[in-house]
């Protein structure tokens, strides 16, 4: 997983942020994130601010068969 630049951004930290978007579970495809990188995800998300307390949380991870 390529991780974007500010020079890719244009020099903004912000554009990344703001040029995602999520999409449903019925419209995500193979092949999704290997393990480094959700252990990357999971890194991130560990250090975002959590103002609603809404602690603990979990990830769940369906590969193969599971997601039939």
């Amino acid at each position: 997983m390529t991780e974007p630049t500010l020079a890719a951004a244009g020099g903004d930290p912000l554009a990344p942020l703001l040029s995602r978007h999520s999409l449903g579970g019925k419209h995500l495809d193979e092949p999704g994130p290997d393990d480094a990188a959700l252990a990357r995800m999971v890194q991130v998300a560990l250090r975002a601010p959590d103002h609603a307390g809404l602690v603990p949380w979990r990830l769940a991870v369906v590969r193969g068969e599971a997601r039939a």
